[in-house]
């Protein structure tokens, strides 16, 4: 895949805002992955909580044997273990919202970097020697982008500098 995407930068109070259709560079691999991170999470933290339910419900029937627990104080007891649980349930849904939300921005600290140095590559495999790419300060892969625009000016100063043909360099 060539790339071809351009992460489009809007003033916004003297600083740069990038919009949220840029957040998602790559959906396919991006949602993917925030679905495993949230997913394998939700699996897990739902088997801890339905072990816990079972030995707690499991507590509650020999407790209501050995100490002659009244109905109406089972009924109370079972209440607010129905409260704890729709509770339980309704925090995991938000920590799933997070967890998938965080999944995207870490997964996009990722991908980010990828798009120049991809363009980078192909400027390479189309014979753009001398060509260089640049990454945002705090962008992960500083030092694969540094080796590869060593790369290409090592090909640059083997096998010339690329310029463009003189169709192309002409505007009518």
């Amino acid at each position: 895949m060539v790339v071809s995407e351009e992460v489009q930068m809007t003033e916004v109070g003297g600083r740069n805002k990038r919009s949220a259709k840029n957040i998602l560079l790559r959906p396919d691999f991006q949602l993917r992955y925030s679905f495993y991170f949230v997913g394998s999470t939700l699996v897990i933290m739902g088997g801890v909580f339905l072990l816990f339910l079972f030995s707690l419900k499991d507590m509650l029937k020999t407790l209501a044997v050995v100490y002659r627990i009244e109905p109406d104080v089972m009924v109370a007891i079972n209440s607010s273990l129905q409260t704890a649980t729709i509770t339980t349930i309704a925090v995991a849904i938000v920590f799933g919202v997070i967890s998938f939300s965080l999944g995207v921005v870490l997964s996009h600290r990722l991908v980010g970097p990828m798009v120049p140095i991809r363009r980078l590559i192909n400027q390479l495999a189309d014979g753009e020697y001398g060509s260089s790419g640049r990454l945002r300060d705090k962008d992960d892969f500083q030092e694969v982008m540094a080796d590869l625009n060593r790369l290409s000016q090592l090909l640059a100063e083997k096998h010339g500098a690329w310029t463009p043909p003189a169709d192309q360099g002409q505007k009518l």
